[in-house]
């Protein structure tokens, strides 16, 4: 009587790692931080976004829009996210009037 063959473990283990990473790249949009992902649309480039009704920005989401804003004010995206911490100061969120005002007090829009 012949015995039936296994599979090679490893190709077990193969299987069920890649299950897992399908499962987690299916989950990672559930939990990114709303502030993190600042849309084309949502103002005049050059300046700190914010969503609607907010006053404040989250430190986050001003250092996820610091290299396109650095861009578009022909500055290093260094001096720009030097600009936030000098702002932050132990704060997790900072008034963007006063952070746009700054950016054009010392890199004016050309």
């Amino acid at each position: 009587m012949s015995r039936p063959e296994n599979k090679p473990s490893w190709l077990n283990t193969l299987a069920i790692v890649g299950v897992a990473a399908f499962f987690i790249w299916l989950a990672l949009p559930l939990f990114k931080e709303r502030g993190e992902r600042p849309t084309s649309d949502s103002g005049p480039p050059g300046y700190f976004h914010l969503s609607p009704g907010e006053r404040k920005i989250q430190l986050s989401s001003a250092f996820v829009q610091a290299k396109s804003i650095a861009s578009a004010r022909h500055v290093s995206p260094v001096e720009i996210r030097n600009l936030l911490n000098q702002f932050a100061q132990d704060h997790d969120k900072i008034d963007a009037e006063i952070l746009n005002k700054a950016l054009d007090e010392r890199w004016p829009m050309k």
